[in-house]
Order: structure tokens, then sequence, then C-alpha cells
């Protein structure tokens, strides 16, 4: 009887295997995420005669911003792989900015090939900051319930890179001036 007990006494206090994490605010992107959201770009950059080139080896998601007329600037990108459940019946997307020497960031949803292209000011201006210099952006992609207040995706269409690039080019990611922000674009 004691050996039954010591086995299931063994057993009881073994570790349970940790839960897969399947949303994190702060863990590492899905493993081929970052490097399918770089292809998205690329390619709806290349649309515009616009590039890209990996800024500096060991800084994941940094890259140098080539513009059609020789301009550069250093840019963040953040990669989602589809709008997810937020807030009830909603579908959204959330973005995490952890660094502060980017000028832009790209904010890619690679299931539906969307980019939008923002200052990293506005970023910052527009997000939710965080302890440890973090900021986190939400929206929602589709509204199911009035009950959250969470913006709607719509409120970001001056940055879809369709318009940004379309309009004065990446100089117009800054149309209108957002409440807190100050300061010109490099591009």
């Amino acid at each position: 009887m004691t050996g039954a007990l010591l086995r299931r006494h063994d057993t009881d206090a073994m570790p349970k295997p940790a839960r897969p994490r399947f949303f994190s605010y702060d863990g590492p992107p899905q493993p081929g995420l970052l490097e399918a959201a770089e292809g998205v770009l690329r390619r709806r950059l290349a649309d515009y005669g616009a590039g890209l080139e990996t800024a500096t080896a060991g800084h994941e998601g940094l890259y140098v911003l080539l513009s059609p007329d020789g301009r550069t600037a250093l840019l963040r990108l953040l990669a989602n792989a589809a709008p997810h459940r937020r807030s009830g019946n909603n579908l959204g997307l959330h973005w995490m900015l952890r660094s502060d020497i980017e000028e832009y960031v790209a904010l890619v949803d690679v299931s539906r090939e969307s980019v939008w292209l923002l200052p990293a000011a506005d970023f910052r201006a527009r997000a939710q900051p965080l302890p440890g210099g973090r900021f986190h952006l939400d929206w929602l992609a589709l509204r199911l319930s009035a009950r959250s207040r969470v913006a709607d995706e719509d409120q970001f269409e001056q940055y879809r890179l369709e318009n940004v690039m379309e309009g004065e080019g990446l100089a117009s990611a800054h149309p209108e001036p957002v409440e807190g922000v100050s300061g010109e674009c490099r591009m």
C-alpha cells in the first residue's frame, strides 16, 4: 500500500506540462511569421518602387526603408498572422513596439496582406504606454458588438501603405497631425 501511495505522490509532484501560449504581448513572433510579413512588405513596397534592406544583424524586424526618390529611414516591422478574437465577439489586431530607434513602423496582417506604415511618433501617440518603454496599439478589424472601446481599423486608413504611397509618398504618412505629436518625418 505504501508503494502505491508513493507512486501516486511521485506523479502528483511531477511538474505539469506548460500550456501552449497562443497569444502573448511579450512573446516572440511565431516562427516564420516575421519572414512571411517581410515578404508581404517587400512585394507591396516594390509596387511603388520602394525597397527594404536589413538594417543590422541581431535586430530582428529592423530594416532600412528605401523610398523611390533615394531617401532612407529606419523601419520596424511588426507582424500579425490574422485578426483574432478581441473584446467579446469582435475581431482585432494588436501590435507591441518595444524600441525607440525606428522612424517608421510597418504593421503587416499576413492573412489579408494588409500593410500600414506609421511614423513611429504616431504609433506611440496612438498606443497605450506600458512599463519598460513598450507601447501597445490595437484596433478592431471587425466590430460585432458595441461594447468595446477599442478603435476601429478604419481610423487607421490614412496609414494604409497604398494611401501613404499614392499620396505624397512617405512624407504623407502624416496627413493629419496626431494630438501630442510634433516634428517632421525624415522621408
